[in-house]
């Protein structure tokens, strides 16, 4: 009997102290972080707002599988779920962004983790407004740049930056930031390399965006 009551103890502690532990304040949600919806071109996702230039054409939902025909070539199969966001940059100093409002506001001065999956499609052809819908490859490396808002596509604060993503393979990329205003929106911006001197065409995959997570912010120690 004594060690029945043991193992029933034992059971309810690491059943219920886990539960306990989890603070949901401390967790703003992403909705859609893994980017599903209806494969296509041209629409972001649901619960994402396309914040691009009007000139050309939305972010698209990657892959669209046989017997159709993959969309600008892009085979990549999803790291999350069953779809994907795929962004560009163009040589017409045009570039795609997407944009959230947030379950609740970024606080100033308050430390938060964030991750995200990205990749590069190896085969990538579309075309830019500037060459008549001429065919072009959108295969140099970009980078993200997470932006922070009080409104949809508001770029208030820059809350951090990739390095250009090489790899072809998916791969986690982490985040840290200390935003200094009260965020309400989070957009994500694909971007040209610093190291380039004119603009380019390139292509950025991504995929299950984590929730974004308040953590302790990090001093420095005294000397």
């Amino acid at each position: 009997m004594i060690l029945r009551n043991f193992i029933l103890i034992f059971l309810q502690t690491i059943i219920f102290v886990p539960l306990f532990g989890q603070n949901n304040n401390d967790t703003i949600h992403i909705i859609n972080g893994s980017f599903e919806g209806k494969p296509g071109c041209c629409k972001p996702p649901p619960r994402w707002v396309d914040c691009g230039s009007p000139r050309e054409t939305p972010t698209d939902i990657h892959p669209v599988l046989p017997p159709l025909e993959p969309l600008f070539g892009v085979t990549k199969k999803a790291y999350d779920g069953n779809t994907y966001l795929g962004m560009v940059v163009r040589e017409n100093k045009t570039y795609e962004r997407s944009s959230q409002k947030l379950t609740k506001p970024l606080e100033s001065g308050k430390c938060y983790n964030f991750s995200i999956y990205m990749n590069r499609s190896m085969e990538y052809q579309s075309h830019t407004n500037s060459y008549n819908f001429q065919l072009k490859s959108f295969t140099t490396p970009v980078l993200l740049k997470i932006w922070g808002g009080v409104a949809y596509c508001h770029q208030l604060e820059l809350l951090g930056t990739s390095p250009p993503v090489e790899n072809t393979e998916w791969q986690r990329f982490d985040f840290e930031f200390m935003p200094q205003s009260n965020i309400t929106h989070f957009e994500l911006e694909a971007y040209y390399s610093p190291s380039s001197q004119k603009p380019y065409n390139g292509n950025l995959l991504l995929d299950h965006a984590s929730d974004i997570i308040l953590v302790p912010c990090k001093t420095s120690k005294k000397k």
